[in-house]
């Protein structure tokens, strides 16, 4: 004799069903409910009965804690838009709980899956995603605008130990500098752990990431700085005086073309060019180095030797670029008027 199922049975069987974890029905039914309304938040009414809401500890600009500038923007709406510089993914968005639910709009899915669901946790200015879809998709993403707090270790002028000519100056008040020499980005710079966080102000080229993150220490008076693929470089802050060299202070005319010379100064500032075309700057020494500087910054760099009426300049990066000078006045009449009269 056949048993009748009664409707209660039915349904009690469809819900077992959709509890189920890895259920595609109830996969189905999420995403038809995702998909309602995007911008508002919403009720999620599947068999939890909860409500989903745009939680305002979301909303804001948070940075990709890996340097590569990938950001999200959480509107208030339930609207964003994320994705690398150059590009925005548009979605919408809602919590329930610690859980975000995110719908891809278009035809563009970041990681194929087009309705995401991810634990998050924000915790100061720290957002941590984890997929509750894919397994080892953990993430942290930074609140912009929030990089950390200042050290009074890092304060200061650093330059890169391969060229003088990139620097990071950090101010007291987390503002600062930080780029080539004539080519500087304005910085916002912070600390949490051992960890450095500097963002770039400004107009950036293109696909260029805002904030960059690294981790740091200092041993021996170098900063070392180690990038999220595990590369490391190093920086030393100069606090060196660099003063005026006495025997430096003449004019010098380059051997191979004399109207090219440098007029050093007991003031500290130098021309260089030719006689009647000087470019001004000025110029100090420490032991046998010969820097050149700018309104303060370091943009040439040359190891020295005054050896009777001659000058020999090495480039401080390039052993093989040398270049010898000779005391202007050492010249004999008939030099110095053939290169007057040849200017």
């Amino acid at each position: 004799m056949r048993k009748k199922i009664s409707l209660a049975g039915i349904v009690l069987l469809m819900a077992l069903l959709l509890m189920m974890p890895g259920c595609k029905l109830l996969e189905q039914f999420e995403s038809r409910a995702v998909g309602t309304n995007p911008t508002t938040p919403r009720e999620l009414s599947v068999y939890t009965g909860m409500r989903g809401e745009v939680d305002e500890s979301l909303v804001g600009i948070w940075f990709w804690d890996d340097n590569s500038g990938f950001e999200y923007l959480f509107n208030d709406d339930g609207t964003g838009v994320r994705g690398w510089p150059g590009e925005a993914l548009p979605f919408s968005w809602y919590t329930i709980g610690s859980t975000l639910f995110l719908e891809c709009q278009g035809d563009d899915t970041l990681f194929g899956i087009r309705n995401e669901r991810w634990t998050f946790d924000v915790t100061g200015y720290v957002l941590s995603l984890t997929s509750q879809q894919s397994r080892n998709m953990s993430y942290v993403y930074i609140r912009d605008g929030n990089l950390g707090d200042v050290v009074q270790e890092l304060i200061g002028t650093w330059y890169w130990d391969e060229s003088i000519f990139w620097t990071y100056n950090f101010y007291e008040d987390g503002t600062g500098f930080g780029g080539w020499a004539f080519d500087e980005f304005e910085i916002l710079w912070g600390v949490t752990g051992n960890r450095l966080r500097i963002e770039y102000l400004g107009q950036l080229p293109k696909y260029t990431s805002r904030i960059y993150t690294w981790g740091f220490y200092i041993e021996d008076g170098l900063l070392h700085l180690t990038d999220t693929d595990g590369e490391t470089t190093s920086y030393y802050m100069d606090d060196r005086s660099w003063d005026v060299d006495p025997a430096l202070v003449d004019t010098w005319a380059w051997d191979e073309y004399t109207n090219w010379r440098y007029v050093f100064n007991e003031d500290g500032t130098v021309q260089q060019g030719p006689y009647y075309d000087y470019f001004a700057f000025t110029w100090g020494t420490y032991d046998n180095e010969l820097r050149f500087f700018y309104e303060g910054i370091v943009f040439d760099s040359w190891f020295y030797t005054v050896t009777g009426s001659r000058l020999r300049l090495e480039s401080r990066y390039d052993s093989y670029t040398v270049f010898y000078y000779i005391q202007f006045d050492s010249l004999d009449d008939a030099s110095q008027e053939s290169q007057n009269s040849a200017a």
